[in-house]
């Protein structure tokens, strides 16, 4: 399924990315049969696209009283999901004591958008690239109330694959802008490491990818903190379990980590 390219890929920074969602919840009709599609975008919900949709829908409630929105998050079951509803039950990861769960606020919102996680089985990849193109899956339309963003990975397919009805974007801040959003999510010392990694070796790595680090990093904090039965700083988990966890991801920092947090003890 291909179409003819209207518009070529643009990178923008997370403040842009966060523009064209806020436009899209003011004026959902719009943007209707249209597809925002994020190329090689981390859709974890961690990650940033997942992250900003959530400010945005948060901001334009603060700016709305009266017009209470949330998004519709699909993934691999794409093939028969409902996107014609035009409400969503708002959901969000808290923590409490070291523990994750999902805290469900009480009473439906207005779907602002869809979005879309860009997983599929392989036989129904040309299913999801149908929906992008043309708002259609085997249950029926999309809601012109909803406009869809999709994330996409960029190693399994070419820009001419998506219809004119797409707008293509790479998420690409500098960092600077990625240093300010990003750092109120992490804890100081997880931070702290990962920045100085960067200004001493360079980026080396896609920032989306340094947050599924550190988001490993938190986690293992977490783990190790209930198993003490205390509250644990990272220097505090053992060495090997570091390397475990985060050597298959960043090889080269996790050699750094350790003889960071060292000289970081000797100056306390």
């Amino acid at each position: 399924m291909t179409g003819n390219r209207i518009q070529e890929m643009k990178e923008i920074g997370i403040a842009e990315f966060g523009q064209l969602v806020m436009e899209r919840l003011a004026s959902p009709r719009k943007f209707a049969r249209r597809s925002l599609v994020l190329w090689d975008a981390d859709s974890h919900p961690d990650g940033i696209p997942q992250r900003v949709i959530e400010q945005c829908c948060e901001k334009h409630e603060k700016e709305n009283p009266k017009d209470q929105v949330w998004f519709f998050r699909s993934g691999v079951e794409f093939i028969n999901d409902d996107f014609i509803k035009t409400t969503v039950r708002k959901t969000r990861i808290v923590q409490h004591k070291n523990r994750e769960y999902y805290e469900e606020v009480v009473g439906d919102k207005r779907c602002g958008l869809f979005f879309n996680s860009g997983s599929y089985i392989p036989q129904e990849k040309d299913e999801w690239l149908r929906l992008v193109n043309t708002h259609k899956n085997r249950r029926g339309g999309v809601s012109p109330d909803c406009p869809m963003i999709f994330c996409t990975y960029a190693n399994e397919f070419k820009e001419e694959q998506f219809g004119p009805n797409c707008d293509i974007y790479a998420i690409r801040p500098t960092k600077d802008e990625w240093v300010e959003w990003a750092k109120p999510y992490y804890s100081p010392e997880v931070f702290e490491a990962v920045c100085t990694y960067i200004e001493k070796y360079g980026q080396t790595y896609d920032f989306q990818y340094w947050m599924v680090i550190m988001d490993e990093l938190e986690n293992l904090k977490r783990h190790y903190s209930r198993e003490q039965n205390k509250e644990c700083s990272l220097w505090q988990v053992p060495e090997e379990e570091l390397d475990l966890e985060i050597r298959h991801a960043a090889p080269d920092f996790c050699k750094f980590i350790h003889p960071f947090f060292e000289e970081n003890l000797k100056k306390e």
